[in-house]
């Protein structure tokens, strides 16, 4: 179940920009119809038939608006109606039909007789819109859009998730009206019976969905309300949506067909009572969900926290009046809707509720979307410039490409020249992202160099006050963040945390440890960082979570090692009040995970002292730098991974990574730390750190490289150096960017030929200014079919046997060359067999590490 969910989760994601493409264009569709298709004609008056006997009967006029088109036209209540532009009329769906057909301004020809003369005017038409259908379909439209652009913000966010869903729901609902209009206007969609189909199916169901969708959404949004915890609440509302599903389904089944009949439109008896229903479902959540919000506002006390939320609770109930006056209030004053339409007018009010959402958004950064503004203006961007170019080379070059080459090479000038824009976009497109983020955005920049500088400083600290401070002293002064505390555990205790510089609980504080773990688990399963949100306080902290919320606390990150918690990180929301983007979780992810270290290095440090917990410190630390490895290796389509990092001593100082970018393109890593042991692997986790940094920006390796040394070489004791290959492959150019500081060379086995590439490069930390630059290449190696690449440390080929002989790296290009058809886990079988046969009886040399690539 847990899989399927995470296929659900993964697949909405990929999907929701084609989806929400889709909607907004269906969205659009509706007003459109709304708008200039299905309104009816309106002559200002009633028409009322009534029978003299079974086989006849007339219609009269009735509540003739006073000074109304029909009143200019002569005619008056009582007056009766004999026919329409020459057609006699029989009854009042003809005569609807007939006036339905005219548009807006048209002249139609009335002969009414009166007091037994007949009479002969003209009645000026004009148009009846469909405020309700419209104000919904605005509604819907409106919350589509929010919904996107918070939901692709934070993909992981729960109610950024359930946002975006209620969206997709109201568009599909709102669908409906196309179908909904009266049964003698015109409609091009009643023409169209599978789509009559789909729409109705699709809104159908999406409407039985809405109401649990809305509170459900304000059980979770400003506020967690316990409640939604509740297995129970959860049940309740899955079943009302399903009941409402079952109630369409009766009413199609079980109402007798002969009493199918048209009412005022095209829905069946059955649709009309199941819209009425899930129309009274949609106000009654409407209005739950208003006071569940009003609850969350005057909950919270923060001022700076609620002046976005009172934009929304304002605009919330100017929204909920106008539908309680259109539902009722409207209809006592009006005496009727063909004479009084402006009395519908209120109901579209309604919209200012999304609206209020969108502007505190983005006025307020109640939710932090910048990351997909900034990508948005990036690619229309480069849309409206590629549009230019083809512009260009189709109507001012085209003739003189024509005059050279001829008429039949104008699609292939065209093809070189899209093709080379795109290369040139790709290429670019780092250098555009950062120029949108100085420009627009110049606090993220400021939030991104602040930490990684406090990145590279925390991992030289050794003391775990010093520790502490200096994380309180970044995020409170340097970032600014509004609240900040942290707090440490001992046996799954909580100690003295400070919020603020306050202690908000005197003694200690019992935490849920095993829901931690589990809330930990599923997060990533999901995504790359362990993050509490406010919305999940009270079930981890209990009271001490509402403490937090009252304190402004806004996001909580465990400092955890090898599944054992040391403490908590409490940081409140940035300078504009808004929460933190996917991108920055990521950064503060990997500084959160430095912190721990950090932290945990500190313990091992005392420890060292005493000898008889020495061993057990070492397992932990090397149990810890395991889990800082691959545990498993990413699936990307052709590609067969295997990575093996084996330590002389407890601990290492070789690493190797493997980080997937995107479904065809993935870095491999490998590095080796001068030296052995604990000094050895505290370097390798500060380089762990700072590549997965480094690759959330999709960079060159040479990049990546030349960013290494310059933030690596700061805090490298002049003694150690660092050697490091890194490979980019790219399966859709079906190319491979490599280079190395002064590592191994890669070997590749291409059909039995083995190739070792050995690019120039410096070892990171032995040259500490711009002259490193010019001693790094970077190389392009063809990425074919059936090819093996190994990347390997030279623990590898300088093991040594008892006679101190080393073993050398023939017997690589021997294993690779007969391996060419076998798996890559036989392969390194093989290697290891090797390695252990020649090394026999004697110690394990250096550290050992090995990562295989097989590309089918």
């Amino acid at each position: 179940m847990e899989r399927l969910n995470n296929f659900l989760t993964k697949l909405k994601y990929y999907i929701s920009p084609t989806l929400t493409v889709f909607l907004v264009i269906f969205g659009f569709i509706q007003i459109y119809f709304t708008l200039f298709v299905t309104p009816r004609s309106n002559d200002e008056c009633l028409w009322i038939e009534k029978k003299v006997s079974e086989d006849s009967s007339y219609i009269y006029f009735y509540k003739v608006k006073q000074n109304g088109v029909t009143w200019e036209a002569g005619i008056r209540d009582g007056d009766i109606f004999q026919s329409i532009n020459g057609q006699k009329i029989k009854d009042v769906r003809q005569a609807s039909y007939i006036i339905d057909s005219l548009k807006s301004g048209k002249m139609a020809n009335y002969t009414f007789s009166r007091d037994g003369k007949e009479y002969t005017t003209k009645v000026r038409m004009k148009k009846l819109i469909n405020f309700p259908s419209l104000a919904l379909e605005v509604y819907s439209l409106l919350w589509l859009i929010v919904g996107f652009i918070v939901y692709r913000s934070k993909p992981s966010s729960v109610v950024q998730s359930k946002f975006f869903n209620l969206g997709v729901f109201l568009v599909l609902y709102a669908g409906l009206s196309v179908l909904t209009i009266a049964s003698t206007v015109p409609n091009p969609i009643m023409n169209e019976p599978k789509l009559i189909i789909i729409i109705g199916l699709t809104g159908t169901f999406a409407s039985a969905l809405i109401p649990s969708a809305i509170v459900e959404l304000f059980l979770l949004f400003p506020l967690k309300f316990k409640i939604i915890e509740k297995r129970i609440t959860s049940i309740l509302l899955k079943s009302f949506s399903l009941l409402l599903i079952l109630v369409y389904i009766s009413l199609k089944f079980f109402i007798n067909l002969e009493f199918l009949i048209k009412i005022e439109g095209m829905y069946y008896l059955a649709e009309l009572i199941f819209s009425q229903i899930v129309r009274l479902s949609f106000i009654v959540s409407l209005v739950i969900g208003f006071i569940t919000f009003t609850y969350s506002y005057f909950k919270i006390k923060i001022k700076a926290q609620r002046k976005p939320l009172t934009i929304i609770l304002f605009a919330y109930l100017i929204g909920i009046f106008g539908l309680f006056y259109v539902s009722t209030l409207a209809q006592v004053f009006a005496e009727t809707v063909f004479n009084s339409p402006e009395h519908y007018m209120p109901i579209i009010l309604i919209a200012l509720i999304p609206i209020s959402f969108g502007y505190s958004i983005f006025r307020y950064s109640l939710m932090d979307v910048t990351e997909v503004v900034k990508n948005t203006v990036l690619y229309v961007l480069t849309s409206i410039l590629l549009a230019g170019i083809y512009f260009f080379f189709i109507i001012f070059l085209g003739a003189s490409i024509i005059s050279v080459l001829g008429p039949e090479y104008q699609g292939l000038i065209i093809g070189i020249v899209f093709i080379m824009f795109v290369i040139l976009f790709q290429s670019t497109k780092e250098k555009a992202d950062e120029f949108l983020t100085k420009t627009f955005f110049p606090e993220k920049l400021a939030f991104r160099e602040v930490l990684l500088k406090f990145d590279s400083e925390i991992s030289g600290i050794l003391n775990v006050n010093e520790i502490l401070s200096k994380t309180g002293i970044i995020f409170k002064e340097k970032l600014d963040i509004s609240a900040f505390g942290i707090g440490l555990v001992e046996k799954n205790i909580l100690k003295f945390p400070l919020i603020n510089g306050e202690q908000l609980f005197e003694g200690e504080i019992s935490i849920d440890y095993n829901t931690i773990q589990e809330k930990v688990a599923n997060q990533r399963k999901m995504t790359s960082n362990t993050m509490i949100e406010k919305v999940d306080f009270r079930t981890i902290f209990g009271k001490f979570g509402e403490n937090l919320i009252e304190n402004g606390i806004y996001t909580v990150f465990p400092l955890q090692t090898n599944n054992e918690i040391l403490g908590f990180l409490f940081l409140g929301t940035k300078q504009k009040g808004s929460g933190f983007s996917d991108n920055e979780i990521e950064i503060l992810t990997a500084v959160v995970n430095q912190i721990s270290i950090a932290i945990k290095n500190t313990q091992y440090y005392e420890n060292e002292k005493e000898t008889l917990l020495l061993n057990i410190d070492l397992e932990k630390a090397r149990n810890i730098q395991q889990n800082l490895l691959p545990n498993e290796m990413p699936k990307i389509a052709g590609f067969e991974i295997f990575g093996k990092m084996i330590p002389a001593k407890w601990v290492g100082g070789d690493y190797f990574d493997i980080i997937k970018i995107s479904e065809t393109k993935f870095y491999v890593v490998i590095g080796d730390v001068s030296g052995k042991g604990f000094s050895a692997s505290f370097y390798m986790s500060r380089l762990q750190t700072m590549v997965q940094l480094l690759a959330s920006q999709e960079i060159s390796p040479k990049e990546m490289i030349i960013q290494l040394n310059k933030s690596m070489s700061k805090m490298l004791d002049k003694s150690y150096f660092i050697t490091c290959s890194i490979a980019l492959f790219d399966s859709e150019s079906r190319k491979i960017k490599f280079v190395r500081a002064g590592h191994t060379p890669l070997k590749v086995n291409q059909n039995g030929e083995i190739i070792n590439y050995l690019p120039k490069g410096l070892a990171i930390g032995l040259e500490r200014n711009d002259d490193f630059i010019e001693k790094i290449e970077e190389i392009e190696i063809p990425l074919q079919n059936n090819s093996t690449y190994f990347f390997y440390s030279d623990g590898i080929e300088e093991e040594m046997n008892l006679e101190n002989k080393n073993i050398g790296e023939e017997f690589i290009d021997e294993i690779l060359r007969s391996g060419q058809n076998e798996k890559v886990e036989e392969i390194w079988q093989k290697i290891e067999t090797q390695l252990s046969d020649f090394r026999q009886k004697s110690q394990q040399h250096d550290d050992i590490t090995a990562v295989i690539v097989q590309y089918r």
